[in-house]
């Protein structure tokens, strides 16, 4: 595939007790700005040059299929030490993350 940034992953598991996957994965990520649960599959296109996690989650039953994108270059070390250092600041989480240079 010819990309130039970001990651696509998918998940298989099967559950030990039957649950709504996505509802849980929902609620684990409530507050966090740069998560978002989608209801169609997510793909790198979606993520790139963005801070975003994008997660999808099929299930059937006991059995589930997670997918998640996410630009690898934003969500490397150096947003997170800006994210990190916002947060011990007490400034919004986010602050200049959404300014970052998008090259290529």
């Amino acid at each position: 595939i010819p990309v130039n940034r970001g990651m696509l992953v998918s998940i298989y598991a099967t559950l030990e007790d039957v649950c709504d996957a996505k509802q849980v994965l929902k609620d684990f990520y409530a507050d966090d700005k740069f998560v978002r649960i989608k209801d169609k599959p997510v793909t790198i296109k979606d993520t790139s040059g963005t801070n975003y996690c994008d997660i999808f989650v099929e299930q059937n039953g006991n059995s589930i299929f997670i997918s998640s994108s996410i630009d690898n270059l934003l969500r490397g070390a150096s947003t997170q030490a800006v994210v990190n250092a916002n947060l011990m600041c007490e400034y919004e989480e986010d602050l200049g993350i959404s300014k970052i240079a998008y090259v290529p």
